[in-house]
C-alpha cells in the first residue's frame, strides 16, 4: 500500500530531476532549489529529503554504475532492475572507418555546441543527426548509450574519442592510430 503523501513526494521529486535538466550547458550557473522546493510546496524535511536523495542517486550512479547502464525489465510480471556492461562489449583495438570518424566527431560537436548535451532521438528518421547516429551505432554500439527517455547519448568513450577527432580536424591532421583510455583506435583511410 502506499500512501498518498508519499507518492505526491516521490512524483515531486521526479519533476525535480527532470527540471534539472535545465543544467545542461550551464554548469557554472547556481541552481535555486529554495524557489523550486517552494513551488512544489515542499516543507524543509521534504526540501532536504529531496535533496539528499538527488546526491545519493548520483553517487551511486558514478561510483556503482559506472561502468553500466541500468535498465528496467519485466518478466512475468515481475518488475527487474538489470544492468548492462559498457567495457564487455568495447575490443580492446578498435577499428574505425574514416567515414564512421568524421561522423563521430561531427555528431560530438553537435552534441556539445548545438545540442547542449542534449540525446538524439532516433525516432526522429528525417533528421540528418539521427541517420549519422544510427550509421555509427550500427558499427560500434560501444560509443552510445540509451537514457530511459528514449534518447540516444554518446557514452564517455564515445564523447572522448568524438573529442580527440575534432582536435585534429581543426588541425587539418590525418586521424590514424589514438588512445583513448585502454582502447586503441585505428582508423582506416
Amino acid at each position: 500500500m502506499r500512501s498518498d503523501l508519499n507518492y505526491s513526494l516521490i512524483e515531486k521529486i521526479k519533476d525535480i530531476v527532470k527540471i534539472l535538466n535545465s543544467f545542461e550547458g550551464k554548469y557554472e550557473k547556481k541552481f535555486n532549489f529554495t524557489e523550486l522546493a517552494r513551488y512544489f510546496g515542499l516543507n524543509p524535511q521534504e526540501t532536504h529529503l529531496a535533496i539528499d536523495l538527488i546526491l545519493e542517486t548520483q553517487k551511486t550512479m558514478r561510483s556503482t554504475f559506472k561502468n553500466h547502464i541500468l535498465e528496467k525489465s519485466v518478466e512475468n510480471g515481475i518488475i527487474y532492475l538489470r544492468t548492462e556492461s559498457f567495457l564487455d562489449k568495447i575490443p580492446d583495438i578498435i577499428t574505425l572507418e574514416k567515414d564512421h570518424a568524421e561522423k563521430l566527431g561531427d555528431l560530438t560537436y553537435a552534441f556539445l555546441e548545438i545540442k547542449r548535451g542534449k540525446g538524439f532521438d532516433l525516432k526522429d528518421t528525417s533528421s540528418k543527426l539521427s541517420a549519422m547516429v544510427q550509421a555509427v551505432k550500427n558499427h560500434h554500439p560501444y560509443f552510445f548509450y540509451k537514457n530511459g527517455n528514449d534518447l540516444i547519448y554518446p557514452s564517455r568513450l564515445g564523447l572522448e574519442l568524438g573529442r580527440i577527432i575534432l582536435s585534429y580536424k581543426r588541425l587539418n591532421k590525418p586521424v590514424f592510430n589514438l588512445k583513448v583510455d585502454r582502447y586503441e583506435v585505428k582508423v582506416e583511410q
